[in-house]
């Protein structure tokens, strides 16, 4: 049996004592997908069709990819795959995130694994849990989320509502040649807890 293309990737395989033959591709892409079938030189020619779907496999964070939360809080990082993984590994700041990263011993660090998913959670988290936690799956695209560990209370680390009239304002002064011509007033406010704010735009 030969495979009526020129493209390397493809290779028939047959077991010797066998009647079956196996079309085997390397490194199958979203093109390879399609109808392929298997013909014997007979009179009448014999065939048999199969259809190949090639999917690509993601990962994604589940719930909010960025998380803010105070210190000595725990925190619950999860992994969701669309396809089975060999292995999947957390990487905190470039290094491999196991039970031992912080000490041996220590049980700060919990990770289940499945291979659909994988499961990272933290106890107490500090100001050194901070940074960006990348999902890593065999085979497929890396997805990552980012911590901020808060101390104290939280105000510390929230923009005044002045701040952020300021900020919405200064928004809206940049972006006014953006505003349609026929646009007369722009009234801005800032969003309670100062994450961000609303435009009225009076016509």
């Amino acid at each position: 049996m030969f495979p009526y293309t020129t493209d390397t990737r493809f290779k028939a395989l047959h077991s010797d004592g066998t009647q079956e033959w196996t079309l085997k591709v390397l490194g199958a892409t979203i093109a390879d997908s399609g109808v392929y079938e298997c013909q014997v030189s007979t009179q009448p020619k014999m065939s048999l069709s199969f259809t190949l779907q090639v999917v690509v496999a993601r990962a994604r964070i589940v719930g909010n990819r960025e998380q803010h939360v105070k210190s000595g809080s725990d925190v619950n990082l999860t992994c969701q795959l669309s396809h089975d993984s060999s292995a999947i590994y957390w990487y905190h700041r470039d290094k491999v995130v196991t039970s031992n990263y912080y000490q041996p011993g220590s049980q700060r660090i919990r990770i289940e694994t499945a291979p659909t998913y994988s499961r990272l959670h933290i106890t107490g988290v500090v100001d050194s849990d901070s940074g960006v936690y990348t999902c890593s799956p065999v085979g497929i695209d890396p997805v990552s989320a980012v911590l901020h560990v808060i101390n104290g209370t939280s105000s510390a680390s929230t923009p005044s509502s002045a701040t952020t009239a300021q900020h919405c304002s200064a928004t809206m002064h940049r972006n006014r040649n953006a505003l349609s011509r026929s646009a007369r007033t722009a009234l801005t406010f800032p969003v309670m807890g100062g994450f961000g704010c609303f435009a009225f735009i009076v016509i």
